[in-house]
């Protein structure tokens, strides 16, 4: 191919406007959730009162909804095959889930400890299918390795460090800071779906 060959530099400067929301929507979700199945059975002993051994359980939760729920999840896409403006759509109301489950932890409402919990994982379990199965719909097929490399990159900036930080916050506002991960991820997600072709 006698073509010149684009540089790094140039192939990550082509990736388009909504992938870059993308990736920022899902640093952000994976910057809420890592910290709570860090944190949150720390969080829900102090909030809540139950013992170490059910707050452990209670954390199995949101990866145990995942093998739940998205393999049918994702055979409703496939069957389905909906816009990729609609993948986002939902992915956006999964991160949502976030906020409101641990705003309910962080006001100490009067509910058992499982309902937020539950919660968070059926929005994380919906997040996660209709984020991934945008991926593909969002970039050129020859770009679609770089972006992977790229997303990996973003998804796992916050979780390098966030937990750390949250570790010596006051309960409330470590909650707090994750619901805000979460609330950044639905925004940016919808602002995704906004923009995307």
């Amino acid at each position: 191919d006698a073509r010149p060959k684009a540089s790094l530099v140039e192939l990550v400067r082509s990736l388009p406007r909504s992938y870059w929301l993308y990736a920022a929507a899902g640093a952000c979700v994976y910057g809420a959730i890592v910290p709570w199945l860090v944190l949150g059975a720390k969080l829900l002993q102090r909030k809540y009162g139950v013992s170490l051994a059910l707050a452990d359980r209670l954390m199995l939760m949101p990866e145990a909804a995942i093998v739940v729920f998205c393999p049918p999840l994702g055979i409703a896409v496939d069957r389905r095959r909906p816009h990729v403006r609609r993948k986002l759509r939902w992915a956006a109301l999964g991160a949502l889930a976030f906020p409101l489950s641990l705003g309910i932890v962080a006001l100490g409402a009067r509910l058992p400890a499982a309902v937020p919990t539950a919660a968070l994982a059926v929005g994380w379990s919906v997040f996660n299918t209709m984020y991934w199965a945008a991926l593909t719909d969002l970039l050129p097929s020859e770009s679609l390795s770089l972006g992977a490399g790229l997303l990996g990159g973003a998804l796992n900036l916050l979780p390098s460090f966030l937990p750390t930080v949250l570790a010596v916050a006051a309960p409330d506002r470590a909650l707090l800071a994750i619901a805000a991960c979460g609330l950044a991820g639905a925004a940016l997600i919808g602002r995704c779906a906004a923009v995307v072709e």
